[in-house]
Formats: C-alpha cells, structure tokens, sequence
C-alpha cells in the first residue's frame, strides 16, 4: 500500500503537480476515441523499443499531422494521447530536464516518396 502511495506521489512530482487525466475502459468503447488512429499511427510511424524516447511535442505533431493525412480520424489532444499510449502500450513518461517525453516509443524517420509524400522508414 506503501509502495503505491509512494509511486502515486512520483507521477504526480514528475507532472509537475497535475493530476493526470485517467483511461478509463470506456474511452475503449467511444466511437470517437475508436476513430483517433492511434493504433494506425503507432504501426506505420513508430516503433515500440523499451529504450527508446519520443518527446511529446514531436510525437503529438507527428500524429497530429497522420490524422490530417489520413482523413478519417480525429486526432485526441495531447492531455488524452498521453494516457491512451499508456494505457494500450505501457509506455511511461518520461523527463529530462524541461522536455517531456515518453519513454518505450519513437518516432521513424519520414523520406520522401517519388510522389513528394513521405514515408516512414
């Protein structure tokens, strides 16, 4: 009991005294969290490493930018993306410094296709 109170404490110190917004099961089940591309964007614009960094600026305009690509989805913000890849990865967050991340993900590299659209490489 300890122990979570005390790792409570931590997450809430390491964002910066706001409480983080929760996932609860039925944002799973909304249609418009189901519509956010989230699982989309992970597999063609990321990868899953346990060492790896993504900044969350880079990683919320990267997948800002997928959703407009690609039509259909409505992007979530920033304060739900966060916990949805969290909560569906088991990514954590992530701090150096004043940049903020999310430690278990990052981003691949775009080239550009003979088209002029990028690709994830």
């Amino acid at each position: 009991m300890i122990t979570l109170a005390l790792k409570g404490l931590h997450d809430l110190v390491e964002n910066r005294f706001c409480f983080s917004e929760a996932v609860d099961a039925e944002d799973y089940f909304n249609p418009q969290i189901f519509l956010n591309g989230v699982e989309s964007f992970v597999e063609s614009e990321c990868q899953l490493e346990s060492e790896a960094v993504a900044y969350t600026q880079e990683l919320y305009a990267r997948y800002h930018q997928f959703c407009k690509r690609n039509g259909g989805y409505k992007a979530l913000s920033i304060n739900q993306l966060i916990p949805y890849l969290k909560g569906k990865y088991g990514v954590e967050r992530y701090t150096n410094g004043s940049k903020r991340g999310v430690w278990g993900i990052r981003l691949l590299e775009l080239v550009p296709n003979d088209t002029g659209e990028e690709n994830s490489v």
